[in-house]
């Protein structure tokens, strides 16, 4: 039987490391963004992903509010949070010369 798992709260302030964001399947923690670690960091380093801050030496960890920010904005650009900014929803709605071709909107 599959163990069902209570929805995810994050703090308003604080820090987060590295695997409370992508998860660890090692110690069943589960992702906060379906991305892979590679993936993630590779996307801190293009800017597309939040930088960052060195806690201490071997220590890096992430904004809270950064995070909180990079998934609302990646909610924003998701089809079934915003239909009509979908490029699924542009392509399902008929251009307006084919259905005038094949006698759409009579």
């Amino acid at each position: 039987m599959t163990a069902i798992q209570e929805p995810l709260t994050l703090p308003q302030l604080g820090f987060l490391r590295l695997w409370h964001i992508v998860g660890n399947p090692k110690t069943n923690t589960p992702a906060l963004i379906p991305i892979g670690r590679t993936s993630f960091l590779n996307g801190v380093k293009s800017g597309k992903y939040p930088k960052p801050v060195k806690l201490g030496e071997r220590t890096t960890a992430w904004r809270v509010e950064d995070i909180h920010a990079l998934i609302e904005r990646l909610g924003e650009n998701h089809p079934v949070a915003n239909p009509t900014n979908s490029t699924l929803a542009q392509k399902a709605e008929p251009k307006s010369a084919w259905s005038a071709a094949i006698g759409g909107g009579q």
